[in-house]
């Protein structure tokens, strides 16, 4: 039975890209690698030996209960689950036996040819480090052969027994510090004789292709079943082709759309469909194009610059790996390239997406030298300047938001130039102004919108949490007033600190809230519990606040708590009239520390409960036996 695999969720299994196994003695590393909208995310897995037949398991940083058996099995259990599942290709798979002992790598070779007797898997790239030629070749003629792959020999233990010639091989390289590579091409046909057979039939092939893709009826039967990254690379099998699709502008069917920027690495997208297939698309600013990521689905990717067909003007194309295409437009701007693809993307997109994200990354998070030492040097300026970032640096930092809010004003006019405004269940953004995310949300279709969350615009993150900033104010004051946030349903900002005054949010039709806010008062605490009495739609409301302004008033605004944990911790309830619920307020005033020793913010919560889930509800059944 499967470990590990069991803590995974359904879209983080899908979304899988790269699986490393590093064996070492007494010990087993899975390395986990998936897209999500913010990047790829690593997950690790580690199975240690525990005595003889005892696997100790660790998922990320969880303890799995021990396991009674050998830590080898466990993994193999583990692999064979994530291979039977997977659907699509994965582009990257290293097995590395560098430092295990031969026992256990013979074993999970054994193993993994087991495995893959039963279910055959699709890869784009293998690579082996440290076994022999031998091993690692049988283990290749059980991966899927109906598509060439490339495979890495990484410091083979018998380099002199690779034989070049043998067949099935093609693109055979050595490296001079030893590494070898090739693909496995297993064409069953001779390409002399798929060459005279394509040059037979190419134009009977173009003739059939006109006449069913050009014709509108035709086309629009076929673009029923496909969604985007399919629909571009109809697009660009030619002219007429193109043109017939964007007249009938199919729906994309388009998930999750996520679209990030960083001031070194630009910009990138990313794009999750229906059917589960995803692609990330990378527009560097050194590069005047895109590096486009392979989708999920294992076929070619459909790339950026979805304008389709060839580009004039000296396009140039090279790849960096087996899994990623470098295109570039010499002489153009990339954030051109970039929002011309996000504007074609979107603008049929016409069903409900799940999410739309906007994301903002800093200059500081390419390197950790350059982390470091910029952490090192704001916390400096700021213990010189009493707390306070000297002028030139926030004319710095001023920059950057100068170059954000021009970002949001590009995206917010793409939405807006649509027929219709933008569906999307979902919007989360990570902005360092209430002006940039107002720049967007009024083209988001307030019909559809039900939650709205403020992420953290992480080049700030670092500083928080080494460098002594305590906060990043945000104000609301604005942002609330347009019919978007009015309308939403599920308001969220864990990381932002509102420094809007509660009473001025607009926040009392929402009916779950978790905010972190700058002060909270006692006249707020009233406010919220006569208001929240008189609503419908109230389920919880969770307000973290960073400075405390209750005091003894709030028993006389509010009444005497049900409950009192020595003054730090109180809790009430207050019936709805004409209902049979109540709604149960905790407020948490415990003073206590995070790892970097700074102050958690405090708590307080109010939700909407019914009468069962109280301990009145208790007494009168309690009253009711004794009667």
């Amino acid at each position: 039975m499967p470990y590990a695999y069991e803590y995974l969720t359904d879209q983080q299994k899908n979304r899988i890209t790269e699986i490393m196994i590093n064996i070492f003695a007494d010990r087993i590393q899975l390395d986990l690698k998936w897209n999500s909208p913010l990047g790829q995310i690593d997950e690790y897995v580690t199975y240690d030996k525990f005595e003889s037949l005892m696997t100790a398991v660790k998922f990320g940083n969880k303890d799995l209960p021990p396991i009674g058996l050998n830590f080898v099995d466990v993994l193999l259990d583990d692999l064979e689950m994530l291979f039977k599942n997977r659907q699509s290709v994965l582009p990257f798979l290293v097995l590395d036996c560098q430092f295990g002992n031969v026992e256990d790598c013979a074993k999970i070779f054994e193993g993994l040819e087991r495995i893959l007797k039963l279910r055959t898997l699709r890869v784009k790239e293998v690579q082996f480090v440290g076994t022999s030629v031998a091993r690692a070749m049988s283990l290749v003629t059980y991966f899927d052969q109906s598509e060439p792959f490339a495979v890495e020999l990484v410091d083979v233990v018998d380099p002199e027994n690779f034989d070049s010639s043998w067949i099935g091989l093609s693109e055979v390289e050595f490296e001079c510090d030893g590494l070898i590579t090739f693909q496995i091409d297993n064409r069953t046909v001779p390409s002399s004789l798929l060459e005279n057979e394509m040059s037979v039939d190419s134009n009977m092939s173009e003739i059939v292709a006109r006449t069913v893709l050009e014709n509108r009826l035709s086309m629009e039967l076929i673009l029923r079943h496909l969604q985007c990254f399919d629909i571009e690379r109809l697009r660009k099998v030619n002219r007429g082709v193109r043109k017939c699709v964007d007249l009938i502008k199919p729906n994309p069917h388009i998930e999750t759309y996520s679209i990030s920027y960083d001031l070194i690495f630009g910009l990138r997208t990313y794009i999750e469909l229906e059917n589960g297939e995803f692609e990330s698309v990378d527009y560097p600013p050194n590069n005047g194009g895109y590096i486009s990521g392979g989708s999920s689905s294992g076929g070619s990717s459909s790339g950026g610059s979805s304008s389709g067909g060839s580009s004039s003007g000296g396009t140039s194309i090279s790849s960096s790996s087996e899994n990623e295409k470098v295109i570039s437009f010499p002489g153009e701007d990339y954030k051109s390239i970039c929002f011309n693809d996000i504007e074609k993307t979107l603008n049929y997109q016409m069903e409900c997406m799940k999410e739309l994200t906007i994301w903002y990354n800093g200059p500081c998070m390419a390197d950790e030298m350059i982390l470091t030492n910029q952490m090192n040097y704001v916390a400096h300026l700021m213990r010189i300047g009493g707390g306070k970032l000297p002028e030139f640096e926030l004319m710095h930092l001023r920059d950057h938001h100068d170059d954000f809010a021009d970002l949001s004003r590009r995206i917010g006019e793409i939405l807006k130039r649509r027929e219709c405004p933008l569906k999307t269940r979902k919007f989360s953004m990570g902005p360092s102004s209430q002006m940039e995310v107002m720049e967007i949300l009024p083209a988001i279709d307030t019909h559809f919108l039900k939650i709205i969350e403020l992420l953290f615009p992480s080049e700030y993150e670092p500083l928080l949490e080494h460098s002594g900033v305590t906060e990043l104010p945000f104000q609301v004051d604005q942002l609330s007033q347009i019919i978007q946030w009015k309308n939403a349903e599920d308001l969220i900002s864990k990381y932002l600190t509102i420094t809007t005054p509660i009473q001025e949010m607009n926040i009392l039709h929402f009916v779950n809230l978790d905010i972190l806010v700058k002060t909270l008062s006692s006249e707020d605490v009233f406010y919220l519990k006569t208001n929240l009495l008189n609503s419908s739609k109230c389920q919880k409301f969770k307000i973290w606040f960073r400075e405390s302004a209750i005091d003894e008033s709030l028993t006389t605004l509010i009444g005497a708590p049900y409950r009192n944990f020595s003054d730090v911790k109180k809790i009430w309830y207050f019936r709805i009239e004409d209902t049979h619920h109540y709604i149960h307020i905790v407020l948490d005033m415990r003073e206590v520390r995070n790892e970097q020793g700074k102050m958690n913010a405090k708590l307080i919560t109010l939700t909407r409960v019914p009468e069962e889930d109280t301990p009145f509800f208790e007494e009168a059944v309690n009253q009711l036996r004794i009667n």
